[in-house]
């Protein structure tokens, strides 16, 4: 049985404080920071770790890839590091062909992660953004969006937990609904991975996005973007960078392009926010998302409970 008093006590900023709120930045606990800072140690003694040595440092990329991956679900290869889900959302919002009058469709509790990537694309390629209701019953929100979807619905992007209500929407019905229609869809797991058992390839929807922190209690920032395996080349690229390459040829200038998620991947990030997060991964493991999901039930409870007290 798990003691949480004991992993409680590796929380460090717990002592001083109340900590509400995982939906903005997780703490980190104790074990998963000794992680991020060996890690950041080493490349202060040894210097950057994919020159210096890289037959050690490119299979610890693989096999945090590869357990991040796992924790969620999914295969390694259909996963894309990114900064964060919005980055991952407008990977996928810019990666679509869109005409005017084209309809976007998203809930209306939705936070500047997918909101924002949503009105600038509907102010810079007039497309239509709608909106659906998140305080109906699952059956009805999955009604509303069948009756609201046209031929012209080309997206619809839902926080599988909302940010602000804590909705929490049934994405794999209304995923099943989308793809009957022939429409694409985008699920937001920041509030959702780590408290849920997230398991991506079995929600139904063609893409996704995940945090580092929140509920996955790695260190602040990183992202991910998941595909679909035969949705990664649908996809318009819209930037292409170091990273992105199966092979690049300088003299005849000539290159081609990875033909998996990792397509999507261009520019450096900290490593050791990557290698981390795969530790917070294990230590979540450790507790069980289960016993995390009954503690914030408590917790949740009690507060309302105490709150309703008050006159």
């Amino acid at each position: 049985m798990t003691d949480l008093a004991v992993h409680r006590g590796d929380f460090m900023a717990a002592r001083n404080c109340i900590w509400f709120n995982n939906g903005v930045v997780c703490l980190t606990p104790q074990p998963v920071d000794d992680e991020y800072r060996a890690r950041l140690d080493e490349t202060s003694r040894r210097g950057p770790l994919h020159v210096s040595f890289p037959e050690e440092e490119y299979p610890r990329r693989q096999s945090s890839r590869d357990r991040i991956a796992e924790f969620l679900g999914a295969r390694s290869r259909d996963v894309a590091f990114v900064r964060g889900v919005s980055e991952a959302y407008i990977t996928v919002l810019r990666g679509i062909e869109w005409g005017p009058n084209d309809e976007l469709i998203i809930s209306t509790d939705e936070e500047a992660a997918l909101l924002l990537p949503s009105l600038h694309l509907r102010d810079d390629q007039n497309v239509r953004v709608i909106r659906l209701p998140v305080d109906l019953e699952p059956d009805a929100f999955v009604g509303e969006f069948v009756a609201r979807a046209t031929s012209r619905t080309r997206l619809v992007a839902l926080s599988q937990v909302t940010t602000n209500l804590g909705c929490r929407l049934p994405v794999r019905e209304l995923c099943a609904a989308a793809r009957e229609r022939g429409v694409l869809t985008f699920v937001d797991t920041a509030h959702s991975a780590g408290l849920l058992d997230v398991q991506l390839e079995q929600l139904g929807c063609d893409f996704a996005g995940a945090l580092s922190y929140k509920w996955m209690y790695g260190p602040y920032a990183a992202g991910l973007l998941w595909c679909q395996p035969a949705l990664a080349t649908r996809l318009r690229l819209a930037y292409a960078g170091n990273r992105s390459q199966e092979a690049v040829d300088e003299e005849r200038m000539t290159y081609s392009l990875k033909r998996t998620a990792q397509r999507f991947e261009y520019g450096p990030w900290t490593w050791p926010v990557i290698h981390a997060w795969a530790a917070a991964t294990k230590y979540v493991d450790v507790i069980g998302r289960r016993a995390i999901w009954d503690r914030t039930v408590t917790l949740a409870s009690s507060l309302k409970d105490e709150l309703n007290r008050i006159e």
